[in-house]
């Protein structure tokens, strides 16, 4: 699908939030960010359907379909395997978003009380400093 190409595959916590931001923008392409939010419902069919009924049985199918792919092909392969079995696009996003959207905040959360907490000692420099914020952030973003 062309429109994840540049769209990295997510590995872990610390891809979530850019990864996220991405994906919801190709989601909204296909008019399918309220079918993985849980917002929009599928449409049940009356016993005799209107054409308007199954216009939009058609279109949220269509949708819900697009948002399965777009997830399942921007994801790690050890991913994929714990949602490839999930029947909908909402499924395997419920799991991603239990699994990486409060990690991610809680790791940016640590990384902004450390910066704020660390204390700049008057024997260093300003390129020591950042030198070794820079190194704190590399090293909270691989724990």
């Amino acid at each position: 699908m062309e429109f994840t190409k540049g769209i990295k595959p997510l590995q872990g916590a610390k891809d979530w939030p850019f990864w996220k931001d991405r994906i919801m923008d190709v989601l909204e392409l296909f008019n399918a960010v309220e079918i993985v939010e849980g917002t929009r419902e599928k449409p049940v069919l009356s016993d005799n359907p209107t054409k308007t009924e199954q216009d939009d049985l058609i279109a949220y199918n269509k949708a819900a379909s697009k948002a399965k792919i777009v997830i399942s092909q921007c994801v790690s392969d050890d991913l994929h395997q714990r949602i490839s079995g999930r029947l909908s696009a909402k499924e395997a996003w419920d799991i991603l978003v239990a699994q990486f959207d409060n990690k991610a905040e809680d790791q940016l959360f640590r990384q902004c009380l450390d910066f704020f907490n660390m204390e700049w000692d008057e024997s260093e420099d300003a390129p020591s400093v950042l030198t070794r914020v820079k190194t704190n952030t590399v090293n909270s973003l691989l724990d």
